[in-house]
């Protein structure tokens, strides 16, 4: 019952829908290690390289049941096969997007995504170097339908 819980939160007082939800789960993931072939320098190319990437999954919970949640075992289980089979990407942006899409179609009730993600050791005189990225669902529809 995903939509009830929905419209369930998105209700304001005089009875309309809109604005931000007052029920709102974050998952986190910090740290998730995964060796991922992405690079833009030939080097880059040879094979996989270590990747640290932190996760923000937002999604609506109401009302609380099995069927509206993210389980995040499973998500972290699953980005991690999915990032080790696919083929090599030259940037970090890419991939960012690429995890995005894989998220919002593997997981419906995921309404919200904030990824880190940065190549460890990469400078000597850095902590972490890399990118963040942030989508909505409604902005991953708009670029699934080509409205964007």
């Amino acid at each position: 019952m995903r939509s009830s819980n929905l419209d369930y939160v998105m209700m304001d007082q005089s009875g309309v829908t809109g604005g931000f939800p007052d029920a709102v789960c974050k998952i986190f993931v910090t740290g998730l290690r995964v060796n991922v072939r992405v690079g833009v320098f030939p080097h880059e190319e040879l094979g996989p390289q270590p990747l640290v990437i932190d996760a923000e999954l937002r999604y609506i919970n109401a009302l609380p049941t099995t069927d509206d949640y993210i389980d995040y075992d499973a998500y972290c289980t699953a980005l991690v096969e999915f990032l080790t089979a696919k083929g090599h990407t030259k940037l970090l942006e890419t991939l960012a997007v690429d995890i995005a899409v894989w998220s919002f179609r593997k997981f419906e009730v995921l309404e919200a995504i904030h990824l880190s993600i940065h190549k460890p050791k990469l400078r000597k005189d850095v902590d972490r170097l890399g990118i963040t990225f942030a989508w909505t669902r409604s902005f991953f529809s708009k670029v699934a339908t080509g409205a964007v």
